[in-house]
Parts: structure tokens; sequence; C-alpha cells
């Protein structure tokens, strides 16, 4: 039995490692006990230095401050803010830099216990990419507002012109 539960155990930890979201399984009172290759490049820290951790220092204020409050509401009245739902929140890299990131959170009960387990993707890229997006199509619209402005005076040029020619001839 320990022999087949060490392979299940290498299996699984394959599995989380060659994922390219990070997981990160943590305990009701929001200690770490799982964080991926994936949460390592992602927040900079290795495993080692957070297993234990409380999850928060994964997190900007004020959710930092927050957080186990959170997890003490839920245990309490079992009001999931984010347990069940996909969230874009921040994240905070071990170098304090701050980052969007895209959140799953599902409940684990195991022996009696919960745990929480996270799936968090960094969406800086996605983010960009639509800021330039947004900023293309301002500009669009603010070029498609000059040429509109500049065909309105030439159209307007043009009148007065023609009434002048017509008021002169007279």
């Amino acid at each position: 039995i320990e022999q087949a539960i060490s392979h299940s155990e290498t299996r699984l930890r394959a599995i989380l490692d060659c994922t390219l979201d990070a997981i990160i399984t943590i305990d009701s009172r929001g200690r770490i006990h799982t964080f991926n290759q994936a949460a390592e490049r992602m927040f900079g820290y290795t495993e080692g230095a957070v297993l234990g951790e409380n999850v928060s220092i994964l997190m900007p204020s004020p959710h930092r401050e927050a957080h186990d409050s959170y997890l003490s509401r839920y245990a309490r009245l079992g009001e999931a803010k984010v347990v069940g739902q996909r969230r874009e929140l921040m994240g905070r890299h071990s170098s304090g830099r701050l980052f969007p990131i895209e959140l799953a959170v599902t409940e684990v009960n195991k022996q009696g216990e919960r745990f929480f387990t996270g799936m968090l993707r960094d969406i800086t890229q996605q983010k960009a990419t639509l800021q330039n997006s947004i900023a293309k199509s301002v500009e669009s619209q603010n070029q498609l507002q000059i040429d509109q402005l500049a065909l309105c005076q030439l159209m307007n040029f043009r009148d007065s012109t023609t009434i002048t020619i017509v008021k002169f001839e007279e």
C-alpha cells in the first residue's frame, strides 16, 4: 500500500509540475501545502520557501491583511466569494512587483479537513494586448473625428466660396 501511495504521489507531482498554470493548495488556515513549478516561476519563490507559509504572502494589500478573515468567514457562514468562481485579481511577486492574475478556487475535504486548491494564470500579456487594442481603437476613432472635422471645414469653405461667387455675380 505504501508503494502504491508513493507511486500515486509521484505521478500527481509530475502532473502538477508540467502544467502551465500555477497550482497552489492551502489548508483552512491559509498555510501553503503545494506550490508547483509554474507557481515558482509566476511568484518567484521556491516551493521550499513557501511551504507552511500563509498564502497571503502572494497577495497585495488589502487582500494580504484580510485573507485570514475571508477564510474564517467562509468556515463560519459558507459564504463563497472566490470558491467555485473565476476572478481577476492582482498577485504579488517575491520582488514586490504586482501583476494581474486569473484565479479559480476549488474546495476539497480530506479526512475532515478543508483544503483549497487555486489554479492561477498570469494574464499580464492578455491585459497588455487588450490595452494596445483599446489604444489603437481610440486612436482610430480620434483620427476619424479629425478627418470628419476637416471634411466639414472643407465643405463649409466650399459653400462659403460658392455663396461669395454667387453674390459677386449678382
